[in-house]
């Protein structure tokens, strides 16, 4: 549709309150009561669309009789070509373009208010808004602020507590250094005990062997040739059993290194260590439950 053919209803009441109709009066009413009033061509399209619409449905003029429109039309559309060129409507094109200045003066003015007055309300809802807002975020911040302290106190004393953790297990450490460094101790003291104990059995088995030989020989039997050799031959078997002893004894000799046997015990407690033939963490263990 046409803006012409949108634009025609809004004429309809021209033809309605009207008994006569002519271009005209047409032109001055519309430049009057409408908003919408265009230039020569439009406003003179929109008369004679009028007319074709009334033509066609003359009920649309309620308060009038139908076949009175119709004859009003059929004089009005004759008349038409002739209407344009009359002086009156030459006139009114003439001194239009000066009424239409100042009402387009007027609507400027108009349409400027309206916008200072959408501004200004504007201007006060955004302070108001403002004031509201920064009322409402003040506390939000305030809360904020204090949930942000008490986090912080609480990772403080979190690390504290760290802290004191690491500090426990560095004593922990340092602990079980200083016990395994007594343990070493204990243990050479406990391989000194033995070893001095070894050697003074030892020395025993030497003294009891030499006192055997002097009582053999200083007894009835070494007269005797038959007892002596047997004495003999029980001395010497003595002899080789206590240089077998002592070879096996000087076999067993302890040769232990303390750095070692330190490395050993920071180990776990399933390894054990062993010199030679002796089994040093067992030994150690019987001389602690001793």
């Amino acid at each position: 549709m046409t803006t012409s053919e949108t634009r025609w209803e809004s004429r309809l009441p021209y033809f309605e309150n009207n008994e006569t109709w002519k271009l005209i009066d047409f032109l001055q009413w519309s430049i009057a009561f409408t908003e919408d009033f265009g230039d020569k061509q439009d406003e003179h399209l929109l008369y004679k669309v009028c007319l074709e619409k009334l033509r066609l449905k003359p009920q649309l003029l309620k308060s009038r009789d139908g076949e009175l429109v119709q004859q009003l039309v059929s004089c009005c559309m004759k008349s038409f070509e002739m209407d344009t060129k009359l002086p009156e409507v030459k006139g009114f094109w003439e001194s239009s373009s000066t009424v239409m200045k100042v009402l387009k003066k007027a609507s400027v003015k108009n349409s400027k208010n309206m916008i200072n007055q959408v501004l200004n309300l504007h201007t006060d809802f955004s302070e108001a808004l403002l004031n509201t807002t920064r009322e409402m975020v003040k506390p939000a911040l305030k809360r904020g602020l204090s949930s942000e302290s008490s986090l912080s106190e609480e990772e403080t004393v979190t690390d504290a507590d760290s802290n004191s953790f690491l500090v426990s297990e560095h004593e922990k450490d340092s602990n079980n250094a200083t016990a395994n460094q007594e343990d070493v101790e204990v243990l050479t003291e406990c391989i000194k005990l033995q070893t001095h104990k070894r050697e003074n059995e030892i020395d025993i088995e030497g003294d009891v062997s030499c006192k055997r030989q002097k009582s053999e020989t200083n007894s009835p039997n070494a007269e005797n040739p038959q007892l002596r050799n047997n004495s003999e031959k029980s001395f010497s078997e003595s002899l080789s059993s206590s240089d077998d002893n002592k070879e096996l004894e000087e076999d067993e000799e302890i040769k232990f290194d303390l750095t070692d046997i330190s490395i050993e015990l920071r180990r776990e407690q399933i390894v054990k260590w062993e010199v030679g033939c002796i089994n040093i963490t067992d030994r150690f263990r019987q001389y602690q439950k001793d």
